[in-house]
């Protein structure tokens, strides 16, 4: 059973994170390439964190894509393995942070 604390800790970051606005097109180069990656992450991550809000079960798959960190410290982790460090641009910084928290909310709620 998931606590009420949890619950209302993933509904409020997954406000949070949906309510935030970034325009990819202010981005050139591998800038877009991260904030492309990363909000293709937000929109898996917030799908998953909707359904978890809903009382509804995430399979097997998702669950391994969600459990793959994104972020640590300033690095943005690709899919490819490469590290981007993002401390250069406090919009894309902040972005990054808030999906990875969204993540880790999801995963506390699953285990």
């Amino acid at each position: 059973m998931v606590s009420s604390k949890l619950r209302e800790q993933l509904k409020d970051a997954y406000k949070k994170t949906c309510n935030q606005t970034i325009n990819i097109n202010d981005y050139a180069g591998t800038d877009f390439d991260i904030l492309f990656d990363i909000l293709t992450a937000e929109t898996f991550i917030a799908g998953l964190a909707d359904r978890l809000i809903e009382g509804e079960t995430i399979d097997t798959l998702e669950r391994s894509i969600l459990e793959r960190q994104l972020f640590s410290g300033k690095v943005w982790h690709l899919d490819n393995g490469e590290e981007c460090v993002l401390s250069h641009d406090l919009e894309i910084l902040t972005y990054a942070k808030q999906v990875e928290n969204l993540r880790n909310i999801c995963m506390r709620i699953l285990k």
